[in-house]
């Protein structure tokens, strides 16, 4: 028989499927409620100890795993009760009674335990039926319907009214005409001068096939990153299901990307950008789930789209530093297990260190120097010979799937720079693996790639839609791709709610982040003291605010022209962490809170209403007056649906919010997708001087 196992889960009233915060708040309500009603009471007091029990192993994600296999198993499965060992119960055989039967009765007993036991066939039917139904497959879930709808939404933007404007436009005249080149095989497409070879060639290899399948046109030098603009969108719903362990998450994730801007016009134009930002998304995505060969596959490609996607390292680099962190050894051990960053660091500096000083044509090494670079060069390349036995490491140490093991340090040792350093090298390499059947050399790869270094360190050029790095999350100045008749734009506008709201949900996720952490500053000493703990949740919410600051901040320092688009590899972590804000605004039972987050939206409601309709030239006192109608007439809905549904507060004002930022896409979809309009919807798009 089965050992009892407490249902915690009933104990503090949540569902199984509860997600941590849903098990945190019941429980202090409980706990609460019965402090208040103890009075001295022994049941009440038995009850909190129950309450406390349960919160113990539920509020750790390891414990609650283990207590979910045990709280599933079958009946059958659990062990037989061990027999009593000698001296605990009379020895020989005994009777139901305890007393010792007789030998010729325990030879008899002995000879039917030897038999198969007889079991009764219809045990054995329910068992197989019950085998059966757990291959069943579950009815389609609600999830399923909405990533189905997610996926249609993102094809049906992506790829609707694709081929307009049918002539090239913006950075269209270098891109796909240097994949035309490559694709009719022109020897003289990978020579520097008077060709696109200012960034790695992948992309274009993808227009190229592209045109080689749908032809010539704008949809065949289009359709491949419009694709991959859907894949992005899939990446970044797979992220925000694995990085915070709910699909929900993912899928608000998913719903922000399609329907922003900035985002759906890199999609839909022959540049780079859109393939950097799938291949950087897939890279992070099979980085959390420890897939580790397809991570640096995937940066490898998104480096050999562009090479911003070099800031990728530093993911990789926190990635790293929180699984080493989370090994239960003691501080030396921890402090060996940094071993194998130190190595990718070795791998990634030397090669630049290297690579600048070939680039910048020194004839030979510096003298105080040459005996550091010399055998550092050696050992670097004889690290990457060795590359092959990592394979050996890494598939042979149970390690990279999140459990110790002891050969765990020389499987990271190797297979670190195998993944991190090899694959994305070879994957990038390969790009270049047509212009060497193209009668070129090795050597003419590298003067290729040297000469776009020197470009693009080196230039100094203006441009009328530039934006420095800091104007990006303000929105301050999109760039115009296409100017057509009757209006038509193509404007790189990304959606100012998206943009804005998600600063402050930027600063709510790092709070959120760090609310286990305590600090302490020592007056008398100055002494800073930190303690305290970071759950997994709270790593994951520190995750997503470090990759932003890292894939955006670079750009301080870059001294070349920039433009918006430069922040489309950061803008899905903001929309990830946008995505938890307005999840947990979903999740959020206070009536208080529920409501302050309605007004919000209510609020940003009528400012979008005043300032469309004054744009719009209808008048500030008629523009004032709809705008207020729109407030109401919101705030009205959201008040029927919850007294219609019964929905918190705060489950109307996540569906609000959304609703706004799909409602506020459509608005300015014709100034996205050159939908020729009249002049005064036109003038309603220009909210501030510098989006003219």
């Amino acid at each position: 028989m089965a050992p009892e196992v407490k249902d915690y889960y009933r104990i503090l009233q949540v569902d199984p499927r509860a997600e941590p915060e849903v098990i945190e708040g019941a429980y202090r309500g409980l706990v609460r409620k019965y402090r208040r009603d103890a009075d001295g009471s022994p049941k009440a007091a038995e009850r909190i100890q129950e309450l406390d029990e349960a919160y113990e192993v539920l509020r750790d994600s390891v414990k609650r795993a283990e207590y979910d296999e045990r709280r599933n198993k079958p009946e059958a499965e659990w062990p037989e009760p061990v027999a009593p060992t000698v001296g605990e119960e009379p020895v020989g055989p005994t009777s139901d009674d305890g007393a010792a039967v007789a030998p010729e009765a325990a030879a008899a007993a002995s000879d039917r335990a030897a038999s198969p036991p007889q079991v009764p066939v219809g045990a054995v039917l329910d068992r197989a039926q019950q085998a059966m139904a757990r291959r069943v497959p579950s009815p389609i879930t609600i999830g399923q319907v909405l990533l189905i709808a997610l996926v249609v939404a993102a094809l049906l933007t992506r790829l609707v009214r694709l081929g307009t404007p049918g002539d090239k436009m913006f950075d269209e005249v270098y891109f796909p005409t240097t994949a035309q080149e490559i694709l009719h095989g022109d020897r003289a497409a990978w020579e520097f001068y008077y060709h696109e070879n200012t960034h790695p060639p992948l992309s274009k290899l993808f227009m190229a096939g592209g045109m080689g399948i749908l032809g010539e046109n704008s949809w065949g030098w289009r359709f491949p990153g419009a694709v991959a603009g859907v894949g992005a969108i899939i990446f970044i719903y797979l992220l925000g299901k694995r990085l915070f362990r709910n699909e929900w998450v993912g899928l608000i994730a998913g719903f922000l990307m399609t329907f922003e801007g900035l985002a759906f016009t890199q999609a839909r134009i022959a540049t780079p950008d859109t393939y950097v930002v799938f291949f950087l998304l897939g890279s992070v995505y099979f980085l959390v789930s420890d897939r580790f060969a397809l991570s640096g596959a995937f940066w490898g490609a998104a480096m050999a789209c562009k090479w911003t996607a070099l800031f990728g390292v530093f993911p990789i680099v926190f990635y790293l530093l929180y699984s080493f962190r989370q090994m239960e050894r003691d501080k030396a051990d921890r402090i060996a297990y940094l071993a194998p960053l130190g190595l990718l660091a070795f791998y990634l500096g030397t090669s630049i260190l290297f690579g600048k000083w070939l680039l910048d044509g020194q004839s030979h090494l510096p003298s105080l120097s040459k005996w550091v670079f010399g055998p550092t060069l050696l050992l670097w390349m004889l690290f990457f010979a060795a590359a092959p036995l990592a394979i050996h490491f890494a598939y042979r140490s149970r390690w990279f799937g999140g459990r110790q093991a002891n050969n765990g340090l020389a499987a990271s040792l190797a297979s670190i720079p195998l993944f991190f350093v090899v694959i994305p090298l070879l994957v990038y390499l390969s790009t270049y693996i047509p212009m060497l059947l193209n009668h070129h050399s090795l050597t003419d790869v590298w003067e290729l790639n040297k000469a776009a270094y020197l470009f693009h360190s080196t230039l100094e050029a203006t441009h009328p839609n530039q934006a420095p790095w800091d104007t990006w999350p303000i929105l301050q100045r999109p760039v115009f791709f296409f100017l057509g008749e009757g209006n038509a734009k193509v404007y790189n506008l990304g959606n100012p709610v998206i943009f804005w709201f998600g600063l402050p949900a930027l600063a709510f996720a790092l709070w959120q982040g760090l609310r286990g952490v305590r600090a302490k500053l020592d007056a008398q000493t100055g002494a800073l003291s930190v303690w305290g703990s970071i759950s997994y949740r709270e790593a994951a919410l520190l995750f997503v605010v470090l990759t932003y600051l890292a894939l955006w901040l670079p750009w301080a320092i870059q001294p070349r022209i920039m433009f918006l688009y430069h922040y489309l590899n950061a803008l899905p972590f903001l929309m990830l962490a946008l995505a938890y804000a307005v999840y947990r605004l979903w999740q959020e039972r206070s009536s208080a809170v529920g409501a302050l987050g309605l007004s919000v939206v209510v609020g940003l409601s009528f400012v979008l209403a005043k300032v469309i309709l004054t744009r719009l030239d209808v008048g500030s006192a008629v523009a004032v007056i709809y705008a207020v109608a729109i407030g109401l007439a919101m705030l009205a809905l959201a008040y029927g649906a919850q007294r219609t549904w019964q929905q918190p507060w705060g489950r109307i004002g996540a569906a609000a919010f959304l609703a706004v930022v799909a409602l506020t896409f459509v608005y300015f979809y014709p100034h996205l997708a050159a939908v020729a309009v009249s002049t005064r919807l036109d003038e309603s798009y220009y909210w501030f001087a510098s989006w003219r």
